[in-house]
């Protein structure tokens, strides 16, 4: 059992509107929590959740750049190592 005592369901609507206070309206999640009485970090987990699934947050360039870098590496890695077995292969048969 958690440590407040027992759980209770919060109807969708009442999530569904916390979240539109905050992302739409631009409250904080502070004064929406107290406004529906709602669990803060409750909330902060509910509109984690809707940022990420409607793709709002918003990503660092720096980390989708570095991404894709590695990518770029591990390409470039393979590329070599196939030319290297390339070059072995015909120079053994030049000999």
């Amino acid at each position: 059992m958690p440590r407040g005592g027992k759980r209770t369901k919060i109807p969708e609507t009442t999530k569904k509107t916390a979240v539109e206070l905050v992302v739409n309206a631009g409250k904080s999640i502070s004064e929406v929590s107290k406004e529906l009485g709602l669990n803060y970090k409750t909330l902060c987990n509910w509109v984690r959740q809707y940022k990420e699934e409607n793709n709002l947050i918003k990503k660092d360039p720096a980390e989708e750049e570095i991404k894709q870098l590695k990518k770029q590496l591990a390409q470039l890695q393979l590329e070599n190592e196939i030319l290297k077995k390339a070059m072995a292969f015909f120079a053994k048969e030049t000999l």
